[in-house]
C-alpha cells in the first residue's frame, strides 16, 4: 500500500533538492561546506 502525502506548505522541490544534497553528503560526493552552501534558502 502506497503511502499518501498530505500537501506540503513549504516548497517541495527545495526540500526534495536538500534530501538529494544530503544524500550526496552522506556518500562523500559533496563537503559538509559543499551542503550548507547549497541550502541556503533561496532569496535569502
Amino acid at each position: 500500500m502506497a503511502k499518501e502525502q498530505a500537501p506540503q506548505p513549504a516548497e517541495p522541490s527545495y526540500i526534495d533538492e536538500l534530501e538529494r544534497l544530503a544524500g550526496l553528503r552522506d556518500k562523500g560526493i559533496i563537503t559538509e561546506e559543499e551542503f550548507q552552501a547549497k541550502k541556503q534558502l533561496p532569496g535569502s
